[in-house]
């Protein structure tokens, strides 16, 4: 009894320890990361807001200038992908790291009643803010003719 007790309990220190080379894989994963390539890239965070008008999104996206943002609709789809500028100072090594850092890649399906003509975009401090405007909706009066 106590020999099938100890193999369970070095069995689950096993488990234990193959869960710790692991956690860090698991939680890139689930915090968005995918590896193409050998590039990381994720997926940000975004709040959407709608009105009778319009509809927002807010996206977050830390360390991204304007410059690194692609945001373009084709089709019925709006994509966006972002790259962080480096944070690297030349004079010193990243000695410990919490957060990995690689590109951003969302996209969205859009409705038809969006008016892609007249989407703006705004990037301020991490945070992008998208407003796609509805379009108005048509009304058609259709004559009836008498036979």
């Amino acid at each position: 009894m106590e020999t099938m007790e100890k193999q369970i309990e070095e069995k689950d220190l096993a488990t234990v320890e193959d869960e710790k080379i692991q956690r860090p894989e698991v939680r890139e994963a689930t915090a968005g990361g995918e590896v193409e390539a050998g590039k990381r890239s994720y997926m940000p965070a975004v709040d959407l807001l709608e009105t009778e008008q319009e509809v927002t999104l807010i996206v977050d996206v830390p360390g991204v200038n304007e410059s690194g943002v692609n945001l373009a609709i084709e089709k019925n789809i709006l994509s966006l992908t972002a790259m962080p500028a480096s944070c690297e100072i030349p004079s010193k090594r990243l000695a410990y790291s919490e957060y990995g850092v690689g590109e951003y890649k969302r996209s969205f399906a859009l409705s038809e009643e969006v008016d892609r003509d007249h989407v703006t975009a705004s990037l301020k401090n991490g945070v992008m803010k998208i407003v796609l405007p509805k379009m108005a909706p048509v009304t058609k009066k259709i004559n009836l003719t008498t036979t």
